[in-house]
């Protein structure tokens, strides 16, 4: 039997979830059953924010907004991605900035009413050398990512707990190899065309069964 391989929490990760429960339990203290919103401010608008292959963005900061207001509603997307705000006023064209490390920030226009459908706001990795590893369960930190060009050069990183693994240039002409590897996980194997292998590079993996060799083509 094969199971995954859980990565401990670091003391920042910890710390991150402990507030981020401590936000949930006040809304839901202060929003369960009636919000108690004043008449003129029951607008609602819930959002989803994910990256470019549609995947859940969690602790992106989503600054909230009007024209006409003299502050600004600031929230963090769950780890489903998931943002709310509560007891607004229903109105047109409110001012949306959605902002996480590694990606470009994003600004949306929203209108908001009682019922609201959900805004999905898709965020886009920032340019960059990097390799992000994958499952359809979710991201996947702590992978050992091996890298060599055909002059020999040769790099060993780790993703981060962004999931991604920033790298040197790769200069040598000819396809690159990147090999991701981590314990229970299948090891992936990525021949990469010479206009493709200075990222970025997105690898799936799966759960392990035998080493996956492919290539990346034109």
């Amino acid at each position: 039997m094969t199971f995954g391989v859980r990565r401990p929490q670091s003391p920042l990760s910890i710390a991150r979830a402990a507030a981020r429960a401590a936000i949930v339990l006040l809304t839901l203290c202060r929003f369960s059953g009636d919000p108690g919103c004043p008449q003129e401010a029951r607008g609602i608008a819930p959002f989803q924010i994910v990256d470019e292959t549609s995947r859940p963005i969690g602790n992106a900061t989503l600054a909230f907004t009007a024209s006409n207001w003299d502050s600004t509603i600031i929230q963090v997307s769950d780890d489903e991605g998931g943002v709310t705000v509560l007891c607004v006023p229903p109105g047109r064209g409110y001012d949306v900035r959605v902002t996480k490390h590694g990606y470009a920030t994003t600004a949306v226009s929203v209108d908001v009413g009682v019922d609201s459908p959900v805004t999905r706001v898709t965020l886009k990795r920032e340019p960059g050398r990097y390799v992000r590893a994958m499952m359809r369960e979710g991201d996947v930190p702590g992978v050992r990512v091996e890298i060599e060009d055909p002059d020999g050069t040769r790099q060993v990183l780790t993703t981060d707990d962004e999931v991604i693994a920033r790298f040197a240039p790769l200069r040598a002409k000819g396809d690159a190899v990147f090999t991701l590897s981590l314990d229970g996980l299948e090891t992936e194997r990525a021949h990469v065309i010479p206009d493709r292998k200075n990222g970025p590079l997105f690898i799936e993996m799966q759960m392990a069964v035998a080493c996956h060799d492919y290539s990346v083509v034109r």
